[in-house]
């Protein structure tokens, strides 16, 4: 095998290599949102339609284009997730609320590694 052949196929592997990593870096990310997008409605009490709250009162909100940081923040996928899974259930108001019945019924919270 020649020197050459030897480099592309080093290349190559560390492409597969970076992708795993970036996909399973990904997971984790979108894992641990999940698990803290369920907490704060737990810790705000927002388990009912009468105690239902804001994105705004939650402190659950979009990054600005001018905001930076290291890593990107899941939180609004994992509450777009939760809501498209009908976990997080939207009141008339606009205001939003964690189903409790739903979540258990759906298992998520066993594959994210939180409650059983």
């Amino acid at each position: 095998m020649s020197e050459s052949t030897r480099i592309l196929i080093l290349f190559i592997l560390v492409i597969i290599l970076l992708m795993v990593v970036a996909f399973w870096g990904q997971s984790l990310m979108m894992k641990r949102a999940l698990k803290a997008v369920i907490k704060t409605f737990r810790d705000n009490q927002a388990l009912t339609p009468e105690t239902a709250k804001t994105t705004q009162e939650l402190g659950i909100k979009g990054r600005s284009l001018l905001q930076l940081k290291a890593f990107r923040d899941y939180k609004p996928t994992a509450l777009r997730f939760l809501q498209g899974q009908n976990i997080l259930q939207i009141t008339e108001e606009g205001k939003i609320y964690l189903s409790e019945e739903t979540l258990y019924q759906s298992g998520i919270e066993s594959r994210i590694g939180g409650k059983k």
